[in-house]
């Protein structure tokens, strides 16, 4: 499995993005390697280039995830820079039963914030043997 993690922020949270990237490498010791976007003032390795415009993060993502996708990555993992992980990660899941059942359902995205903030579930609800 060729995986990676996005992080996705813009020039005015690098600092958030930074500590975001602190908190996975805290939480989630076995990791994938991290990228970043969004940011005209970054460069580096981690940094993939920023492509379209700045207000246009939605754009900013695709365009990345294309970025990846180039370079060999089969899945990745989009995690936003003010959303990290504030406690210890399940790397059992992270690294190998999401991206199976991602493989076994043919899906293109398993979200992982569940059915909350007004939302409705759409789709199909899974048995016990996908997690539901």
């Amino acid at each position: 499995m060729s995986a990676c993690i996005l992080l996705s922020t813009c020039d005015k949270y690098l600092k958030m993005a930074g500590f975001t990237r602190a908190m996975i490498d805290r939480c989630w010791a076995a990791h994938p390697p991290v990228f970043f976007c969004g940011a005209k003032n970054a460069s580096g390795p981690e940094w993939l280039p920023l492509r379209n415009d700045p207000a246009d993060w939605v754009g900013i993502t695709a365009s990345a995830a294309d970025d990846l996708m180039i370079r060999g990555y089969e899945k990745c993992y989009l995690i936003l820079d003010d959303h990290p992980p504030l406690g210890p990660c399940n790397e059992e899941h992270l690294n190998r039963t999401i991206p199976d059942l991602l493989d076994r359902l043919s899906a293109a995205t398993i979200g992982l914030y569940g059915w909350d903030q007004r939302t409705q579930s759409k789709g199909q609800i899974l048995g016990p043997d996908h997690y539901h």
